[in-house]
């Protein structure tokens, strides 16, 4: 089921693309995915986004309330990625193991692929996942119809969940069974 809704996401993140060049325009549908994967060398949960970049770019332009933020193009300044660090702290939370206060997230950097962007993170000090409670709502502020498939892996165990305008909190249990 999982393999199948990825290959789903996936067709949609190629098929139906934008090019680069047509940054004003709009795509047909509002999806972005989340890989959440748990590191127990390392003791971090490394979270990777890919999102349309035309989305992002006008998220943290109406975030930011700046019109001269471009992502991935020459104009790009350095202050682009402070803005998205900061705006995506504030859309998409993480609290592992029921701890009380979301934890923050280390931007790590991103990577341009024709129109989608993959943004990188990661929350220190999670030496196990037994639960993950996420509060997500990316560009829902934007587009009524936005939804975001995250899928959170643990010790070779994959477990989903589906983020849309009015289901913004979503909470994943991890056995040792």
């Amino acid at each position: 089921m999982n393999s199948l809704l990825y290959l789903c996401i996936l067709l949609c993140f190629t098929s139906f693309s934008v090019s680069r060049d047509a940054v004003e325009e709009t795509h047909p549908i509002y999806v972005s995915l989340a890989l959440v994967d748990h590191n127990p060398q390392e003791e971090t949960l490394d979270i990777s986004l890919k999102m349309f970049t035309d989305d992002l770019q006008a998220a943290i332009r109406k975030h930011a309330k700046r019109d001269d933020l471009y992502v991935g193009y020459e104009k790009e300044i350095p202050a682009v990625d402070s803005i998205i660090h900061r705006y995506v702290n504030d859309q998409v939370q993480f609290l592992p193991n029921n701890v009380t206060e979301p934890q923050t997230m280390s931007y790590l950097g991103k990577e341009i692929e024709l129109d989608v962007t993959w943004c990188y993170f990661r929350i220190a000090d999670v030496s196990d996942l037994k639960q993950l409670t996420t509060h997500c709502e990316l560009f829902t502020e934007l587009f009524p119809s936005q939804t975001t498939i995250m899928h959170v892996k643990r010790k070779g165990k994959e477990k989903s969940m589906l983020f849309k305008r009015g289901k913004t909190f979503q909470n994943v249990i991890f056995s040792d069974d």
